[in-house]
């Protein structure tokens, strides 16, 4: 039996509502997220919204206006827009989207290499442990 996706929630423009049809399409059989990944999902959804529309007004603009002497400078937009991908991007990772075994796999070398330092520190800590 499958479940249905939860709709997305109300006011979402379209770049938020295919952001939410993504996520929740991208997911793995039998994963679905609870309620308070639901809520950090539209969050992220209603970010997508506004930094879509940051961007195409300093696609509009240029990444450089005139400023209120006259002089040049970087388009508000642009900074706005930087937090709020970093803001969507913290709501998003605790989602943890990606099996954790294919996560592994794509991990850099050394953080591979770290995380087996760490698991065999804590192997023998345990292992000597069992011994007393």
């Amino acid at each position: 039996m499958s479940q249905k996706a939860p709709k997305p929630p109300k006011g979402l423009e379209p770049p938020g509502r295919a952001l939410w049809r993504s996520v929740l399409g991208d997911l793995e059989a039998g994963w679905r997220l609870d309620k308070i990944e639901l809520h950090l999902l539209a969050n992220a959804c209603r970010i997508e919204d506004q930094a879509v529309a940051l961007e195409a007004a300093v696609a509009r603009d240029g990444a450089v206006v005139e400023g209120s002497r006259g002089q040049l400078r970087p388009h508000p937009g642009v900074g706005e827009s930087r937090q709020l991908r970093l803001a969507q991007e913290r709501l998003l990772r605790p989602l943890e989207l990606t099996d954790p075994a294919r996560k592994r796999e794509r991990e850099p070398l050394s953080s591979q290499r770290a995380r087996h330092a760490v698991e065999a520190r804590h192997a023998k800590s345990r292992l000597a442990s069992v011994g007393d």
